[in-house]
């Protein structure tokens, strides 16, 4: 025999005890069993999926947050997180790792493919899961790469400005958004610093004095350019040397004197 009471609080603890009767009267009560009233929790919500950022060093993977479920009473559930890599497969992997936080990271994944999410919840009393989340999925980024061929364009060196170019890396790191760049400065303490950051063009004039740079006429500046993605800043492209040249000045006079010819 059985009995469900619907009316327990989820999460609280309740002491039972049972007792049979007849018509003579009410048996032996049986010993207390205590028990935590528990219900099926309702999944993780609103799951999204961003990219690690950051320093070419920190790997490939993504960060998975999420919403808990409004009320999980007294209990304390762990989030497992499944993962597949193929939507026409039913097989789903768990993460070995469990995480009593609302979100979780995974490294070590591999760039370009696609992979798809899920979570579910698991209370510490060993009553039912929650039911699954929400299906989501991304792309995994990488890093841009490294434009290649920097090179000093400037036609006119009478403008007292120096133009750099440079085409897009063949590389976007399987980003849909597009790319930025940083165009970097060798200062005199020998450290590359952003002279400007995230531009959208593929070029850049700089001029005398531009920039609160001190560019001075007759000396040399060694540029680089760095893309940027949604993950973060990718390698540099090879470094040049640009002269800021200056036209001759004219000749302050000139003089005519006669000539013989004869």
């Amino acid at each position: 025999m059985s009995l469900v009471w619907s009316q327990a609080s989820v999460g609280s603890t309740y002491y039972a005890r049972i007792f049979a009767s007849n018509q003579i009267g009410r048996g032996v009560t049986s010993d207390y069993i205590l028990a935590v009233a528990g219900t099926t929790p309702a999944a993780p919500s609103n799951i999204v999926i961003t990219p690690i950022t950051g320093d070419l060093n920190n790997g490939t993977g993504v960060i998975l947050s999420w919403t808990p479920p409004a009320s999980l009473g007294n209990v304390t559930y762990t989030y497992t997180i499944y993962m597949k890599t193929s939507a026409t497969t039913s097989t789903w992997s768990q993460i070995p790792q469990q995480t009593i936080g609302k979100q979780m990271l995974l490294n070590n994944l591999v760039a370009g493919s696609t992979y798809m999410f899920r979570a579910r919840l698991f209370p510490s009393d060993g009553t039912a899961p929650s039911l699954f989340s929400s299906v989501v999925s991304a792309i995994v980024l990488d890093f841009p790469g490294a434009p290649i061929q920097l090179r000093n364009s400037t036609v006119d060196v009478s403008s007292s400005s120096i133009s750099l170019t440079w085409p897009a890396p063949s590389s976007n790191g399987y980003d849909t958004s597009p790319l930025t760049y940083n165009v970097q400065l060798l200062n005199s303490n020998m450290l590359w610093v952003n002279l400007v950051s995230q531009i959208s063009d593929t070029s850049i004039t700089f001029r005398v004095d531009d920039r609160g740079q001190p560019f001075v006429f007759g000396r040399g500046y060694t540029f680089r350019v760095r893309a940027v993605n949604t993950r973060g800043t990718g390698p540099a492209s090879p470094s040049i040397q640009v002269l800021f040249a200056q036209a001759p000045y004219p000749p302050a006079s000139i003089l005519m004197t006669s000539a013989d010819l004869t």
